[in-house]
């Protein structure tokens, strides 16, 4: 396989994983109840359908067909997370943990491609559109973790203190003390 050829599967790996991110949200959004953290995910499942058609108008732009469709690697890990979320006493917490897990993943592919030296010479327009998303995509997980530390500190609030209470003496056990 030519560096191209290779080159050309990453890009179409990329916008298939900013397909299934797009599908993920969605499902978070499903998962929560809270009305910013539905604000937040909805301004993901946008990135993201924006930055998969944007990375396919620019490879057909270049003469290279894209025909993406959801992973079966991307619905496992929608189910996972749902699995997951039901499961957990906080809800809300374990999606966002999720979704910080499957940005993180994203942020590994992104990393690649931009340390790809083919990119520049085959594709030169695509370079400066991975680095901005990449940049995007920081901020966004820059988001995601600062609306988990809220979650948890919101939950550690609601959370009843466990208060320890001195074992209390009865009247036998004052008589055998004496």
């Amino acid at each position: 396989m030519d560096r191209n050829t290779k080159l050309i599967t990453q890009i179409n790996k990329l916008v298939q994983l900013n397909i299934d991110r797009a599908l993920g949200y969605e499902k978070a959004y499903s998962l929560v109840e809270s009305k910013r953290l539905k604000g937040l995910f909805e301004a993901c499942i946008s990135q993201s359908e924006t930055y998969s058609q944007k990375l396919k108008s620019t490879m057909i732009f270049h003469g290279v067909e894209m025909q993406c469709k959801p992973s079966l690697l991307g619905l496992g890990f929608r189910g996972w997370m749902h699995l997951k979320a039901s499961s957990s006493r906080h809800k809300q917490i374990s999606v966002l943990k999720s979704c910080l897990d499957a940005e993180r993943m994203l942020t590994v592919n992104y990393d690649l491609i931009c340390e790809n030296r083919s990119l520049q010479y085959y594709y030169p327009l695509l370079k400066f559109t991975f680095m901005k998303q990449q940049f995007a995509l920081k901020q966004t997980r820059e988001h995601l973790e600062a609306a988990l530390d809220m979650e948890r500190s919101a939950q550690e609030i609601l959370t009843p203190v466990q208060i320890e209470r001195d074992p209390v003496i009865t009247g036998s056990e004052s008589q055998a003390i004496v």
